[in-house]
């Protein structure tokens, strides 16, 4: 029983989820963008990360493995698969990993290509509840709950990660000041003027004894890669503001953030495990408060010096329904391990 995980294509912010994965399942992680191999060797040294072109890759990828941890759900597995598929005269099984709680993926349309999935990795009662409203809940062979192992991970590991966060970021700051995490989705609409413009009324607007980690969607990096580049090189020598553009795990951060800035990004139920102030810009979310730019220093300056308690209680409530209580990694391992066995069996 051959299983590796799968980072196909330009898909970077598949990798925190992934690569984290493949360490507590303790198998190899195959990857189709050569840039990633350094950022796979730095950030997740345990895992051994295994490059394949798209020419002769898939071939290859097919030949060995029995089974993927994948963040795409089958139907695009077997896609990538077909036609080695036909030569081989094999099938993979893949294992669907939800990568991220936004709200954005949460449709119809996403929840019936899960439909016919045999092995299915989901973070709590939330998911739960998408896959019953779309009626593909009792479609799923196996459901296999993991909490919030990517934290979990974190933890186990906190001193490693921790001294990369600080060297990468939290060095060049005055630890006197209170620091804020601005990190908005990716929309695929997105044109460089709106973005841009975007992160530079949030810069004006910042108070002055803050510091500012502005981290973008990867996507939006990979789409808007030059003009990101020469607008972040402007404030190069500002000690204030920090662009984080390479950086795929993301509790190492969080824990060092005083607040959470952003919009629809899965990032802020990453964030509830803290239970810190979180502000929407110009957004409506339950379990914080939202804001404008003409407000934002204001809120900024009122949320760090509250906490903004009236949302304590409904920060915790989602945070348990997004995620449920934790279990262990070697729990976690042996269940997905258990449930690809039995699928192979009766494959």
């Amino acid at each position: 029983m051959s299983i590796y995980g799968l980072v196909y294509g330009p898909n970077e912010h598949h990798i925190d989820h992934l690569a984290t994965l493949c360490a507590i399942v303790n198998v190899p992680l195959y990857y189709t963008e050569e840039p990633y191999g350094p950022l796979l060797n730095k950030f997740y040294p345990s895992v051994t990360a295994i490059y394949r072109d798209y020419n002769t890759g898939v071939e290859k990828m097919l030949s060995e493995a029995d089974a993927m941890l994948s963040c795409l759900p089958t139907p695009l597995i077997e896609n990538i698969f077909f036609i080695q598929s036909m030569f081989q005269n094999k099938k993979l099984l893949n294992i669907f990993c939800h990568h991220g709680n936004s709200d954005k993926n949460y449709s119809r349309g996403a929840a019936k290509q899960l439909g016919n999935e045999r092995i299915v990795l989901y973070y709590g009662q939330k998911f739960l509840d998408f896959l019953q409203e779309h009626g593909t809940k009792n479609t799923i062979h196996h459901l296999i709950g993991t909490s919030n192992y990517r934290l979990t991970f974190y933890e186990k590991n906190q001193q490693f990660y921790d001294a990369l966060a600080e060297k990468a970021i939290f060095s060049a700051f005055d630890k006197q000041r209170k620091c804020v995490l601005y990190a908005p989705s990716w929309q695929e609409s997105e044109q460089a003027s709106t973005v841009l413009g975007d992160i530079q009324s949030v810069i004006e607007h910042l108070p002055k004894n803050i510091n500012l980690v502005v981290k973008l969607h990867p996507n939006t990096v990979l789409r808007l890669n030059h003009e990101i580049e020469a607008f972040s090189g402007r404030y190069d020598d500002n000690e204030q503001i920090h662009f984080l553009l390479e950086f795929p795990t993301i509790y190492p951060l969080l824990a060092r953030v005083d607040l959470y800035l952003g919009d629809i990004c899965s990032i802020g139920y990453d964030f509830l495990s803290f239970n810190r102030p979180l502000l929407f810009l110009n957004y409506k979310c339950p379990y914080g408060r939202t804001t404008t730019i003409d407000t934002l220093a204001r809120d900024i300056e009122t949320a760090l010096e509250s906490g903004d308690p009236d949302y304590e209680g409904i920060r915790t409530s989602t945070y348990n329904y997004a995620f449920d209580k934790p279990i262990t990694l070697k729990q976690i391992g042996w269940a997905v391990k258990g449930a690809i066995r039995g699928e192979l069996r009766g494959s």
